[in-house]
């Protein structure tokens, strides 16, 4: 099998939905996270970590997660995260993480806008993400 299509194959596999199977954000593995970017248009991606260690990783969750709630499904939103959160792995590099938690957002592939930290006004990173992607918010 080669190395595309194992990437592929995880991607189906592994996207792991939150919130009742009605999930606004999907949890993938970095290593799916390139197929996952070529083979979806609008993408917002948070790069964090669930290890308790990563204070500020542990509290971008909820806001990210509330944000992901104010549009359809046009936009798909990605949680990418690792344990321990202070051994980046490889694979994040290409992005340009250098420190967690962080949210991209891709257009086509291509990185249009970055926020650094926790989101800590989420109606403004979904203004920010609005004007990205030029879609309306959920009433």
């Amino acid at each position: 099998m080669s190395s595309r299509l194992r990437i592929a194959v995880l991607t189906l596999f592994c996207m792991t939905p939150t919130a009742q199977g009605l999930a606004d954000v999907t949890t993938l593995p970095i290593k799916a996270l390139p197929a996952y970017l070529e083979s979806h248009t609008d993408v917002v991606v948070q790069f964090t970590s669930p290890d308790p260690g990563c204070v500020y990783c542990v509290h971008a969750n909820a806001p990210f997660q509330a944000v992901s709630t104010r549009f359809d499904q046009r936009i798909s939103f990605v949680r990418v995260q690792w344990a321990p959160w202070y051994r980046i792995p490889a694979e994040a590099k290409p992005f340009g993480i250098i420190a967690l938690p962080a949210q991209i957002a891709f257009k086509q592939g291509a990185r249009v806008h970055t926020q650094l930290g926790v989101i800590a006004q989420p109606a403004r990173f979904a203004e920010q993400i609005s004007k990205v992607y030029d879609v309306p918010q959920k009433p």
